[in-house]
């Protein structure tokens, strides 16, 4: 397992949010002396829309000019306060919910960092499908930041003093030992605790879910790690995102199902309702 917080790709659109999102990211890779990587995709689909009339070779050129333009403000931004960051060699065209996955692989990132929008942002931020693609498609644990606004109504990441100070990790039928362990690494390097939280949909969980607490609770023991362990019944993803506000944890980790269930394709999964529901930063360890 890669070192929990040693390589960090943060993909940017150049829109009003990278610089926050760069900077955020900046700002925990500092602390916890990760290297960064920027990324600038640009969506083919775009392209193909805005070129009707034009010559689409002459238009990517111009637009990967001004990525790298600003590309390298970021970077200059971000080594200005002691950041270790590199920008991707290339400026690839295509899907970017499809190619950032690849480059994650390609660069042995340790975790993806994005941000999707939140309250007040509508108009800001597209509504899109690349967040779902890049959570469905990575094999690298992907960090999702939710948005805000300043008071003078700028965007802003809600990443909080320490996103890994106290991670809540959810324990279901999906949970891995990878995950468990890549949890329990990760609070190793913050210094700081979990809580492994199981929700049952019936009263009593499954044998293999007692099982893989138990490797939680032995494996963070092992550590060193402060943790708890609860167990609550209902809705899943309701009740972690009501646990994640009563509670002072400061970041949620859970597993990306691999196979959905025909109702999940219809009203959505458990993962869907916490990444537009839960406002402290969610970690999504693929599974």
């Amino acid at each position: 397992m890669k070192r929990p917080l040693s390589h960090i790709l943060v993909p940017v659109d150049l829109s009003a949010v990278s610089k926050p999102l760069a900077l955020a990211s900046g700002r925990i890779a500092k602390h916890y002396d990760a290297e960064i990587t920027l990324l600038h995709v640009i969506e083919e689909g775009i392209v193909i829309h805005v070129a009707g009339g034009y010559n689409v070779e002459s238009l990517i050129r111009s637009l990967e000019e001004r990525a790298r333009r600003l590309l390298g403000e970021l970077r200059s931004e971000l080594e200005s306060i002691g950041v270790k960051v590199r920008v991707y060699d290339e400026v690839p065209v295509g899907d970017p919910g499809a190619v950032i996955p690849e480059v994650a692989a390609s660069i042995g990132a340790s975790e993806i960092f994005v941000a999707s929008k939140g309250s007040g942002l509508e108009r800001i931020i597209p509504i899109g499908s690349t967040l779902k693609a890049i959570v469905g498609l990575t094999r690298v644990p992907v960090v999702r930041f939710k948005l805000g606004l300043t008071e003078g109504g700028e965007p802003e990441v809600l990443t909080g003093d320490d996103p890994f100070e106290f991670i809540l990790v959810g324990v279901d039928e999906n949970a891995s030992k990878e995950m468990i362990e890549y949890s329990v690494a990760l609070a190793a390097r913050s210094g700081g605790r979990l809580m492994f939280l199981h929700v049952a949909e019936q009263d009593e969980p499954s044998q293999y879910v007692k099982n893989a607490l138990r490797l939680a609770e032995k494996k963070a023991s092992e550590e060193g790690i402060r943790f708890e362990t609860m167990i609550l019944t209902g809705p899943p993803a309701k009740v972690i995102a009501q646990v994640s506000e009563q509670l002072p944890v400061t970041s949620l980790l859970v597993g990306r199902t691999v196979q959905k269930s025909l109702i999940e394709y219809i009203l959505g999964s458990a993962l869907d309702r916490l990444l537009k529901t839960v406002k402290k930063p969610l970690i999504v360890y693929p599974l």
